[in-house]
């Protein structure tokens, strides 16, 4: 387990924007922010769509947070909602719904996730791939015209497309590519 986490911090390279950049879950902020090689529960949307292949039981997990709360003219909120879904043969659904928002500025994230598990008289069996799609829209609202800019093009929406693979090849240690 511990070649695992190290492997997965080592492959753990930064390759998302600060889109939706929310607070790291707690186990995996004891992990020194990763959860790459040994994603668990809705924490496998964030880190590793292949975790999903391991899900057995159904799990859900709700967030709000007031930031900066007490600061006069400041309203930045933040919130979440997952669940994962197992299916029979071990793989697993997941879905999460992501919001956050000010005065002048609303990001949401939804996002849907398969992981698949293979049977034990399979040879892939040591493997667990999974794949996510997210859709993201950044909307920005304006309480005063600006001059040279247009309204409409203040805000905007894009699709984002994540894979993932686990590979437990050793009792002791998992590998992790997200």
């Amino acid at each position: 387990m511990l070649f695992g986490v190290v492997v997965g911090i080592i492959l753990a390279l930064p390759s998302q924007a600060a889109f939706l950049d929310f607070s790291v879950p707690a186990r995996e902020a004891a992990l020194g922010g990763d959860g790459v090689a040994i994603p668990e529960g809705t924490s496998s949307l964030v880190f590793n769509p292949a975790g999903l292949g391991d899900e057995s039981r159904f799990k859900v997990s709700a967030r709000y947070e007031d930031l900066f709360s007490g600061i006069e003219g400041d309203n930045l909120s933040t919130g979440n909602l997952s669940g994962v879904f197992p299916l029979e043969n071990g793989d697993g659904l997941g879905f999460s719904i992501d919001h956050f928002g000010g005065n002048n500025l609303q990001q949401d994230r939804l996002q849907a996730a398969f992981g698949k598990s293979f049977q034990a008289s399979s040879f892939l069996h040591p493997l667990h791939l999974g794949v996510g799609l997210s859709y993201l829209r950044q909307q920005f609202t304006l309480s005063a015209p600006l001059a040279g800019v247009n309204p409409g093009n203040v805000s905007a929406g894009a699709f984002s497309l994540e894979a993932g693979a686990l590979c437990d090849l050793f009792s002791w240690g998992t590998l992790g590519i997200s």
